[in-house]
């Protein structure tokens, strides 16, 4: 009998730049728990343990995967949360940060701030604390509209002309800046004249 061939969706995600798992686009925990598994070493851990303080601290939160990172919101209420595997780090993003208390150490962005959590370094309660306060009503453009102009990975502003929407290479996201983290592919629905927010 011969060898059972791994299908497509048997196939484990890529890795993209910095080690973040490429997972294509979808609503509902499965690719959620798809991204997590892929995640490299130490990192896969972290996100399980995010991911289990978010469904404990937030009953019936909503999660999809979009730009290959893990959102978190809910019904009607926009999206407050999302991460991205880096390198040497994972990066939890708040999109209404500046009204969490303490503000989030990182990021310029007019609402978004985010932390950069290393190996052994999670503080749950205090990201309980913060996912509790993030959690509230919010319109959709507001949460992605302020993130999306700004660098995630460190706050310094493309010069190619993404954010008038004059370049094509780049996939518009509100956790990466589109240098250095370019992204192989361009989501279907995605326009790279779109940076507001919309068609999320």
């Amino acid at each position: 009998m011969g060898a059972v061939r791994a299908t497509k969706s048997d196939a484990k995600p890529a890795l993209l730049t910095g080690g973040n798992p490429q997972v294509a686009k979808a609503d509902g925990d499965a690719p959620v728990q798809a991204y997590i598994a892929a995640m490299p070493g130490w990192k896969s851990d972290v996100g399980r343990r995010l991911d289990t303080l978010i469904v404990r601290t937030v009953p019936g939160v909503r999660k999809a995967v979009k730009w290959n990172s893990p959102f978190y919101g809910i019904d009607g209420q926009g999206w407050f949360l999302s991460f991205h595997t880096f390198t040497n780090y994972v990066k939890v993003t708040f999109f209404q940060g500046t009204s969490l208390r303490p503000v989030p150490s990182g990021g310029k962005a007019k609402e978004a701030r985010w932390i950069d959590i290393h190996e052994d370094d999670l503080d749950e309660a205090q990201m309980a604390t913060w996912i509790r306060q993030a959690n509230r009503p919010t319109r959709l453009g507001q949460v992605v509209g302020g993130a999306s102009r700004s660098l995630l990975a460190g706050g310094r502003r493309a010069s190619c002309g993404w954010q008038r929407g004059a370049c094509r290479e780049h996939v518009p996201s509100p956790l990466l800046s589109p240098h250095p983290f370019p992204v192989p592919t361009r989501p279907a629905d995605a326009s790279p004249h779109r940076h507001d927010g919309h068609g999320i």
